[in-house]
């Protein structure tokens, strides 16, 4: 298969449940056109936009700033450009070493 942006994209299933997936091909990760690509899925009238997710720990002292940073560097201006959300670690424990609270972070 082959694509190019702005290609619609169809994919059909029989098993479990028959259904129906249409999207827009908005960007290709291969020149040739071959997958995998990005695409933007369309469920009734609304468009889907992908996603991400960060989680990111910091001390208080810096938190203020890394969320400027974050805002900044993210927004796009458009619709889908995410959320920040601000809220207190209760306890961190650092998996490999076992270190806890502070130095853990």
């Amino acid at each position: 298969m082959r694509a190019q942006v702005g290609d619609e994209l169809i994919v059909e299933t029989a098993v479990p449940v028959p259904s129906r997936r249409v999207g827009v091909i908005v960007g290709l990760k291969n020149a040739d056109g071959s997958p995998p690509y990005l695409v933007h899925w369309v469920v009734g009238d609304v468009l889907v936009l992908p996603k991400l997710r960060i989680d990111v720990v910091v001390p208080d002292e810096i938190a203020e700033s890394v969320v400027s940073a974050i805002a900044k560097s993210v927004n796009t201006g458009t619709i889908g450009g995410g959320k920040i959300w601000v809220s207190t670690a209760d306890s961190v424990l650092r998996a490999r070493t076992g270190e806890r609270g502070r130095d853990a972070v």
